[in-house]
């Protein structure tokens, strides 16, 4: 299901580069926080093959992300029942090594609609 939210938010988690609204520090230049948990979020109801509303959302920032790196979010379904999934979301960035470092990681607790 795709919400105005995720129309204007436009974030996909896929590498591409954020617009200047997900900006929280344009001096180093950082992703806003509100960016990246609405991310895993949005990589989280992804997850799931139907309508989901969010239940609970738990958001651990590890580290600050850059805004100018790309920004992946991979989701995993811990567990689905017929109401409620438990997913947990890993949102990474490239890092200058080539390798990938996690920026925050969530919990989401979803009710299918």
């Amino acid at each position: 299901m795709s919400t105005p939210f995720d129309a204007w938010f436009a974030m996909a988690g896929d590498g591409s580069k954020p617009r200047p609204a997900h900006i929280g520090n344009p001096l180093l230049p950082s992703l806003h926080g509100g960016a990246v948990g609405a991310l895993a979020v949005a990589a989280g109801r992804r997850a799931l093959a139907g309508d989901a509303r969010v239940v609970s959302a738990t958001v651990s920032y590890l580290r600050p992300g850059r805004a100018d790196w790309p920004t992946f979010a991979q989701a995993h379904l811990v567990h689905s029942g017929r109401r409620f999934a438990t997913v947990t979301v890993t949102v990474e960035q490239e890092a200058e090594d080539g390798g990938r470092r996690a920026i925050a990681s969530a919990l989401l607790t979803l009710r299918r609609l």
